[in-house]
């Protein structure tokens, strides 16, 4: 079973530490790209280390994977906004987080798209471990859009934008391959919400690297609200509402796609898929939705048996200072319901049935994580002790007995910001994330949120370079080992090593920039001046030589070739 985040004490909320961007459109200045590319370590509270992934960013929960794990690192989906830090308006972003170094870097998929939450990317790892990322606008045009990574593992650089045209206004998009389609070649599924306001598909025999229009999943008399996930083989699963919560009193129905049909979840035929589409009440109803008890899709996944898990907010009584988080699962033969939690208010008005959401853990159908600004057991009203205002915080729920019952610890707590909207990607085996937006959200189009997560394993100090657990002299010498050493044929992993501190294969003044940023944040501001003086008197003015012909001439150092020493030899750049 994968870790979960037990045990753990009242958490503080992360100091908002800023980021730069790393512009594409820079790529050509070498040195200033470099510089670019920044790299964080999160605050450590109560032995946790909250890492602070983009400075300005939000995300809808209509659109999946917001967040993939592969190739060592992690990568996450957001939208900026223009109340969020750098006034970045609009703009849809990639940021990728490596786990071995903790180098992070940020991409701008599409600058100035729009800014609404609900266009944040959906992001498909390739079998051949490039990214695909699909995002539309909210509603504005017909467009679907699309872009992929130059090359595996490698976020920093992406082919053109490429756009497919619905014929309809189109909103969301979530990504989904079934390997034993298309002969055993693979199909992959794009599912966004288009014609007829309804969800409407497109599948790609390539990868992703043209699309064509597929069907209609539902047809529905007003707007249905749609979750899925993916056996990644042979099945797609999916839960939906009617309608929007403010126009109708919603239930949630399940169903799933297999070999071009459509079935309930105890496998009962229901259509083929094709254009036409279904209505939501054609497919398995699990919760029974009336004026008192209005419900709206959340989370769905799938246990180790292929069954599904769900979750899903209910506005009780006509009360939107009263939401209900509740749990699904199917054992095989039926659906199992509790009411879980507590989750509070809504967000803001006139959005009355937004919440702070759930996210269900993929690998781990007994632990789930939660946003509410109340107590989950009692619904009392979380006042923080910070400022004495109502915040949402991030609660851990774990049951034992299949969501009959839960106990919650917290992640967050006397926060001074809204800790809302939780995630968690499918973990390598190796690496976990729980990530979530940190800041002030007054509408989809209005928001001043930090994308956050707690990783595991803990990330790396900067600057370590011999992971020995400080930042010291040792890892200087590493760094200068390594300068201007030809590292093609690296590693991230080792790269970083020999000092490579931006993830571009290579140590040079950039680099030698961030090391002492990193040495000066680990001991003390001045310390790396100190460290500077004991290196001997022809190194120390040879670096400085380097370092002033790199901001002079642009870092085209004469004869820079031949200074280069081989150290690696395969070139992997996982």
């Amino acid at each position: 079973m994968v870790p979960r985040y037990q045990n753990m004490q009242t958490r503080s909320r992360m100091s908002r530490t800023r980021m730069v961007q790393a512009n594409h459109s820079l790529a050509w200045i070498p040195w200033l790209a470099a510089i670019l590319a920044a790299s964080c370590r999160g605050e450590v509270v109560d032995g946790l280390i909250q890492v602070p992934l983009n400075d300005n960013g939000g995300w809808c929960w209509f659109e999946d994977d917001r967040a993939v794990i592969s190739n060592g690192q992690l990568y996450v989906g957001s939208v900026s906004d223009s109340s969020g830090t750098g006034g970045r308006n609009g703009n849809v972003e990639v940021a990728a987080y490596h786990f071995d170094t903790g180098i992070l870097s940020r991409f701008v998929l599409h600058a100035g798209l729009q800014a609404d939450d609900h266009n944040s990317p959906a992001l498909h790892v390739r079998p051949d471990g490039r990214l695909v990322a699909m995002y539309a606008t909210h509603g504005s045009d017909s467009y679907t859009r699309w872009r992929i990574s130059t090359n595996p593992g490698d976020a920093t650089s992406w082919e053109e934008e490429q756009t497919f045209d619905n014929g309809a206004s189109t909103t969301y998009s979530n990504v989904y391959r079934l390997a034993a389609e298309n002969g055993g070649a693979g199909q992959t599924y794009n599912f966004t919400r288009s014609i007829g306001w309804d969800p409407n598909f497109l599948i790609s025999s390539n990868d992703g690297a043209t699309w064509s229009y597929g069907g209609r999943l539902l047809d529905a008399p007003g707007r249905p609200y749609v979750r899925y996930t993916a056996n990644h083989l042979d099945q797609i699963h999916f839960i939906t509402t009617e309608q929007h919560p403010r126009d109708f009193d919603n239930s949630i129905y399940h169903g799933y796609i297999q070999n071009g049909s459509v079935y309930q979840s105890d496998g009962t035929y229901v259509s083929d898929l094709d254009s036409t589409g279904d209505l939501p009440t054609d497919f398995t109803r699990v919760f029974a939705g009336d004026a008192n008890n209005v419900a709206w899709t959340t989370d769905i996944e799938l246990d180790g048996e292929g069954n599904p898990y769900i979750a899903f907010s209910v506005q009780k009584n006509q009360n939107d200072q009263d939401h209900r988080y509740y749990y699904g699962r199917w054992d095989g033969t039926g659906w199992n319901v509790h009411e879980m939690a507590y989750a509070g208010s809504c967000l803001y008005d006139p959005e009355n049935d937004y919440t702070g959401l759930v996210a269900l853990n993929p690998d781990d159908p007994d632990t789930v994580y939660i946003s509410a600004d109340v107590d989950p057991s009692t619904g009392s009203p979380l006042i923080s002790s910070a400022d004495s205002r109502r915040h949402y915080e991030i609660f851990q729920g774990a049951t034992t007995d299949g969501g009959a019952t839960w106990a919650w610890e917290p992640i967050t707590a006397n926060s001074t910001v809204d800790n809302i909207r939780p995630i968690m990607p499918v973990s390598d085996g190796e690496h976990t994330a729980l990530l979530w937006l940190a800041g002030t959200y007054s509408s989809y189009t209005n928001y001043d949120l930090d994308v956050v997560g707690i990783i595991t394993p803990d990330p790396p100090i900067r600057g370590d370079l011999n992971h020995d657990g400080l930042v010291n002299g040792q890892d200087y010498v590493s760094f200068l080992g390594g300068l201007h050493s030809d590292l093609s044929g690296c590693t991230l992993a080792e790269a970083y090593q020999m000092g490579d501190m931006n993830a571009d294969l290579a140590n040079n003044y950039a680099d030698f920039l961030l090391f002492r940023d990193a040495y000066d944040a680990a001991n003390g501001a001045g310390a790396f001046d100190i460290v500077l003086a004991s290196v001997p008197e022809s190194s120390a003015f040879g670096l400085i030589c380097i370092s002033m012909n790199a901001l002079l001439l642009n870092y085209l150092v004469i004869k820079r070739d031949q200074m280069k020493v081989v150290v690696c030899s395969a070139n992997d750049t996982s």
